[in-house]
């Protein structure tokens, strides 16, 4: 009994895989989609719970956006930030208390020709959550505790984080460096960068590398656009490459959790029998 507790416990967490990549996702923290999480077997508490949670969540989330982007006043903001936050992890919470009692009563029912269990698995929302989340593409969140999608997660992640270190790069760095070295001939290497830097990096006309042989300090810099333009093909690339892997994998995480749902229910069904 013990070992079989020790499998259902294991099976139970995997089967919370789908519920937090809805929850990570960032139009679920402002819409609030768990609350179209919807389950025949529901109770009428559940739906009501939910929608309570709901509203006090839109109150709190149009309140932050309001005071902080008409008015600036960035700490009640974030008061009602943090206080939709916290409502928000009491939805998750209150999600799995009841996904267990969902996976529990369809153990008890009677399983289809094929002998498998009705799926609580919200096909719909698990899609447009995995789909439409900066911070689940980024990271794939989804593939977390999912063996099947590991090496899937490793190039994505990868890819990504170096795309947004260099695009961080480009947004901090890049002005900067252009101020102070653009004047210089494009095809100069570091080692001719000798005269000192440019008068942009002052804001103001000095005695600096002006005078010298291939700088010009009249013209206009054009590899602030030439750096855009390399920065946008890389994304491009980069982006496509991930989210493309990211998109396709859905259907192997998908498959996973379907899976997982129909083992715990069946060691559920075993657990009953036993007890």
């Amino acid at each position: 009994m013990a070992i079989l507790q020790r499998e259902l416990d294991a099976e139970y967490t995997h089967a919370l895989l789908w519920m937090r990549t809805i929850y990570l996702s960032e139009l679920a923290f402002l819409f609030h989609l768990p609350l179209f999480i919807d389950w025949e077997t529901a109770s009428d508490v559940h739906p009501r719970f939910q929608r309570v949670l709901y509203w006090f969540r839109a109150i709190c989330n149009i309140l932050a956006i309001t005071l902080y982007f008409r008015f600036g006043l960035w700490l009640p903001a974030s008061i009602f930030l943090g206080l939709s936050a916290v409502l928000y992890y009491i939805s998750f919470e209150h999600q799995k208390l009841h996904l267990a009692n969902q996976l529990f009563a369809t153990a008890k029912s009677q399983t289809t020709a094929e002998g498998h269990y009705p799926s609580l698995f919200p096909g719909t929302l698990y899609w447009f959550t995995h789909t439409f989340s900066p911070l689940n593409f980024t990271l794939d969140l989804p593939a977390l505790g999912i063996p099947t999608v590991k090496a899937t997660r490793a190039i994505i992640c990868s890819v990504n984080i170096v795309a947004l270190l260099y695009y961080l790069f480009y947004l901090w760095c890049d002005e900067p460096l252009d101020d102070g070295w653009g004047c210089y001939a494009s095809y100069d290497s570091i080692y001719d960068l000798n005269y000192g830097m440019c008068p942009a990096a002052y804001g103001r006309v000095v005695a600096s590398c002006c005078d010298q042989p291939g700088v010009d300090c009249t013209k206009s810099s054009q590899s602030d656009t030439n750096n855009m333009h390399a920065l946008s093909l890389f994304l491009f690339h980069a982006l496509g490459l991930t989210f493309s892997i990211y998109s396709i994998s859905a259907r192997t995480k998908i498959t996973y959790i379907l899976a997982t749902e129909q083992k715990t229910c069946a060691l559920i069904a075993r657990a009953i029998k036993q007890s």
